[in-house]
């Protein structure tokens, strides 16, 4: 079937244009609008004007644009499915109606417009400008950005996207619309992908949907402010432990989405001697929470029942919140040397993403990259439902973080201890975990060994041991954990051989008892399983 260039302006053909065709070539300056549902099984070719296409399905279709004639146009009303080629090379594609893509072929299109709503596929491929006008819905697709010139995602409307992958290395992306991820932003080395002024949001939308941004390479660049939504789960009246994925978010600003007792919110100074809790301290509104750094927050209200939603607004900067990141562990003595009392470092996720804690060197180094240096393999984060600390040992894989997992979430503060003098601790972005999880954890276990644990009504106390070579039965620096206090909360320990209470014990053979240290004991039923 071909339209030939005429007089008139423009075509409707109706019912009688119901079916199957096997070639549709159009060369009118204006609109041919196909009332009905049209299958093509070959080849449809649009040199000029606009065909208005109510429900288009395709088997073999390549969409052609001469280059001595104005850009075409392919207007669909409904459904689009694309079992076949399907090649814009220059031309814009409408979506006018209500519909969804489908078929067995990713389809790639050129220019892409919505103005009534569409429902994505599993991928799609746009090499021109991206413009919402109306409805995309994504539902758990990726939109890849492949061009080779400067690419835009404009119109009225928000856009939400769950991944979105800028692949296009020869020029700049750039949003001129809210967008939301939900899912995993990821910029290919060589692209540039200009976020604009806070038009950009990673968003929270449950447990299994927040929006982050996966490896970057040093040479991909996202440009720009831009945000991220954080959800603290509701529990008990508490401390929270949170910090900043983005550069230049200030302590005022968190205090805008929810309030903090304003006499009850510190950071730590590793540097001040004595017992450990001299090293807390009040910073000021106007600080910054630099990534990389944790704070801790009392909650008022019932924010703290309810949980807390909030955002953190600012930039990515090289070795503050990507690339490689040095997080300035320090290790200062007191008088005599105490190893419950110096070396603890409160740090925070320094990435906009989830981060597995590992001893593996691409991800967790020192500043020469090898094995981090001068610290001991375990992270501690603050649990409010259990009142003690949830643990994961690098080294044997071990613990209950995360639900046995390792992973710290975005935004999510943590306590790591160093213990000698010039430690070293940088993390990379081979760090990221595509896993998401939540600031609150459970308990299992993973790998060989066992766990122990004291519980108490809703309080629970884990400690692990784990087979390793390299370990002896006495207290090992650099392999073993002491038992970090949680305050008031009951809490049990294995003893080593020489009598240090542990949380995390290895050894290299199965000792014949390994005694058990309880504290903050009191009336009431307890079980240790």
């Amino acid at each position: 079937l071909e339209f030939r260039r005429v007089l008139f302006r423009s075509i409707s053909a109706g019912i009688e244009a119901f079916g199957l065709i096997r070639n549709l070539s159009l060369n009118l300056p204006n609109i041919v609008s196909f009332k009905s549902p049209l299958t093509i099984n070959n080849r449809l070719e649009i040199f000029q004007g606009t065909a208005d296409l109510r429900n288009l399905t395709k088997a073999d279709t390549v969409m052609n644009k001469s280059v001595l004639l104005s850009s075409p146009e392919l207007r669909i009303v409904s459904n689009f499915n694309n079992s076949g080629l399907f090649t814009n090379r220059s031309g814009l594609v409408s979506f006018t109606g209500s519909g969804f893509i489908t078929g067995t072929v990713i389809p790639e299109f050129y220019n892409l417009t919505i103005s009534g709503s569409l429902s994505a596929p599993s991928e799609i491929s746009v090499a021109g400008d991206l413009m919402n006008d109306g409805v995309f819905n994504p539902n758990s697709g990726t939109v890849v950005l492949t061009g080779n010139s400067k690419q835009k995602i404009g119109g009225a409307s928000r856009l939400d996207f769950y991944n979105l992958l800028v692949s296009n290395s020869s020029d700049t992306v750039s949003i001129q619309t809210p967008v939301s991820i939900i899912g995993t932003l990821d910029v290919a080395p060589g692209a540039i992908f200009n976020a604009g002024n806070n038009l950009l949001q990673l968003t929270y939308k449950d447990v299994n949907h927040q929006g982050k941004i996966g490896v970057l390479e040093p040479t991909a660049k996202i440009l720009g402010q831009l945000s991220m939504q954080r959800f603290v789960p509701g529990s008990v009246r508490g401390y929270r432990y949170l910090s900043s994925p983005l550069a230049g978010f200030t302590i005022g600003g968190l205090y805008g989405y929810f309030p903090f007792d304003p006499f009850y919110f510190f950071s730590y100074d590793e540097s001040v001697t004595g017992n450990k809790t001299a090293g807390f301290y009040r910073p000021d509104f106007s600080e910054q929470m630099r990534p990389g750094r944790g704070f801790v927050f009392w909650p008022t209200g019932q924010d703290a029942f309810n949980g807390i939603n909030w955002t953190a607004n600012g930039e990515l900067q090289t070795g503050v919140n990507r690339d490689l990141v040095n997080l300035n562990v320090m290790y200062t003595p007191t008088a005599g040397g105490s190893y419950e009392n110096d070396g603890w470092n409160l740090m925070g996720n320094p990435y906009p993403s989830p981060i597995k804690w590992s001893a593996d060197v691409l991800a967790w180094s020192d500043d020469k990259n090898a094995k981090f240096r001068g610290i001991d393999p375990v992270v501690f984060v603050w649990d409010n439902i259990t009142g003690n600390y949830q643990t994961w040992n690098a080294l044997t894989g071990m613990g209950d973080l995360s639900e046995s997992t390792g992973v710290i979430a975005s935004g999510q503060a943590f306590w790591v201890h160093a213990y000698q003098q010039n430690p070293s601790l940088v993390i990379h972005e081979a760090a990221k975990s595509t896993q998401n999880t939540e600031m609150i954890r459970s308990d299992k276990v993973s790998s060989e060994g066992f766990s122990i644990s004291l519980i108490h009504d809703k309080i629970r106390s884990s400690s692990f041991f784990a087979i390793f070579d390299a370990a002896t039965e006495n207290f090992d620096e650099g392999m073993d954990a002491v038992q970090m206090s949680g305050g008031p909360a009951p809490a049990i320990s294995l003893l080593s051989k020489n009598g240090i209470p542990l949380v995390h014990y290895l050894s290299d053979t199965t000792p014949d008892h390994i005694d058990l240290k309880l504290a903050q004991i009191h009336a009431g039923y307890f079980k240790i399983i």
